[in-house]
């Protein structure tokens, strides 16, 4: 299994386009049904397109919440890295969690 003090390290890009990936999340916040094609393989970087997104469907960007408020509005609108996993192109999602589920075993 996985020590207790293990320390699992996971890119700032890989989550940003996890939480475009995450289709359950992005409909909850945008209000409608939500699908980024191609998440991982962004025009610009992955928090770039969701302020897009934002900008689009809100009227408004991501704010002056930075990077970790960004997250915690992720995670308190639903984001789960399983959801991620399950986009047809998001192969990084995926993997993380097969390794987490190797780890763990």
């Amino acid at each position: 299994g996985l020590p207790e003090n293990a320390i699992i390290v996971v890119s700032v890009k890989a989550i940003e386009s996890w939480f475009l990936a995450d289709s359950s999340a992005m409909s909850t916040i945008t209000k409608k049904n939500f699908f980024y094609e191609f998440p991982e393989k962004t025009d610009s970087k992955p928090i770039d397109a969701i302020n897009e997104v934002f900008k689009m469907e809100l009227d408004r960007g991501v704010g002056r919440r930075g990077k970790p408020g960004l997250a915690k509005y992720f995670v308190n609108q639903g984001f789960e890295v399983n959801n991620a996993a399950q986009h047809p192109n998001c192969p990084s999602a995926k993997y993380f969690i097969n390794k987490l589920q190797e780890l763990a075993q």
